[in-house]
């Protein structure tokens, strides 16, 4: 027997708020042949404005009626009581305590710090006791919109919390909770691309001279990633067992990279004498380099933060702007990198990148790709 049921519709039909509202709809089993009646409130009678709470049954329909197209059975969530009765918020922390154990630590982090956020939200809102398949595009969009406007939230920051949100809720469509993300169609935002700041010649030696007196460890550090373009989440975690005397290469492993790939850079002739007035040659390889307190170490840095609070605790010593901070060693390294060679597979290969698109992208936002011929062309206004 083929499924039958009526389009889900809105009650009351005269959209009195002061009466219960809901959606309904009736559906017959295709197996017993019992028919009816269901019906949904969701959040619908906490939305005090008329307009809004419209818009949300309006979106609590469809969402029902999508279901019901891609042969979702009513039914069968009565008979599974442990499927229909879980929270949105439930299911969220369900399916973030499965996926933790495969995620890097920093990126559990960033997962933790977005869920909270949301979860928070979902609070506020009233939202946390719905079903997850009660939870609609709108109320998605809602939240969308929040972090934008509320919040503030940059492009990029705006598309990580998009992404990872999209993450849990496919997650839920795979496991067959709901039939179709509510994130499903929200767009990324556009990002900033070119808020790459190296440092001046001027700033490099007021800088570099400042930290050799006042904290040479963090002199050190800055080396590394001006010369290697190490990232501080990796730096923090760096051994000394991973610096290959022989190849001249500090080795990435596959549990630090960005990518989950283990990578190496090569070890420039300069930064070599540094790494010997280190003492990394004699010291234990299971040693972190930067340790407790950026000491060479068998005890690790806790918070990777705490480098860059210490590098912008010395900058407050000369007049350099917001815009410039530890990373910005990186991008001092890579233009003076590519001045000095003009090859940009060069940089592809110190910075890691997987595509020399890349590169050239990164190179154009620091100002490097000057094309000489535009340069020497003779044409006038």
């Amino acid at each position: 027997m083929k499924a039958v049921y009526t389009i889900p519709k809105i009650c009351p039909a005269d959209f009195d708020l002061k009466k219960t509202w809901l959606v309904y709809f009736r559906y017959t089993h295709p197996v017993s042949g019992e028919r009816k009646l269901f019906r949904f409130r969701a959040n619908l009678n906490s939305i005090v404005n008329k307009r809004e709470r419209i818009k949300e049954a309006e979106a609590l329909a469809y969402v029902i009626a999508e279901k019901l197209k891609a042969g979702w059975n009513p039914f069968s969530d009565e008979v599974n009581p442990e499927q229909s009765d879980i929270t949105i918020t439930e299911i969220l922390d369900l399916i973030y305590d499965a996926k933790k154990s495969v995620l890097r630590k920093g990126s559990t982090r960033t997962y933790s710090s977005v869920l909270n956020m949301f979860k928070t939200w979902l609070k506020d809102n009233v939202y946390d006791h719905l079903y997850p398949y009660n939870f609609t595009n709108v109320m998605a969009r809602r939240y969308i919109d929040y972090i934008m406007t509320e919040k503030s939230y940059s492009g990029k920051t705006h598309n990580n919390h998009l992404g990872i949100l999209k993450f849990f809720f496919n997650d839920m469509v795979e496991r067959e909770i709901i039939v179709k993300s509510p994130f499903h169609g929200i767009k990324e935002e556009k990002e900033d691309i070119g808020k790459n700041f190296p440092y001046n010649e001027i700033e490099k030696i007021k800088i570099k001279n400042y930290l050799i007196i006042h904290n040479k460890r963090i002199y050190y550090a800055c080396q590394f990633v001006y010369y290697c373009f190490i990232r501080r989440t990796e730096l923090v975690k760096l051994k000394v067992g991973d610096i290959n005397w022989i190849n001249k290469t500090i080795t990435m492993q596959s549990a630090l990279s960005k990518n989950r790939k283990q990578e190496s850079v090569t070890i420039p002739k300069a930064f070599e004498q540094v790494l010997l007035e280190m003492g990394l040659d004699k010291a234990p390889k299971e040693h972190y380099i930067f340790g407790h307190k950026f000491n060479t170490c068998e005890r690790p840095i806790l918070k990777p933060d705490s480098l860059t609070s210490a590098h912008s605790k010395a900058l407050k010593n000369f007049n350099i702007g917001p815009e410039k901070g530890f990373y910005s060693w990186k991008h001092t390294g890579v233009c003076d990198l590519y001045n000095a060679t003009k090859d940009p597979y060069l940089v592809m290969q110190q910075c890691r990148h997987s595509d020399i698109k890349i590169t050239m992208i990164y190179l154009r936002s620091l100002g490097l790709t000057v094309n000489e011929k535009i340069r020497e062309a003779v044409f006038n206004f």
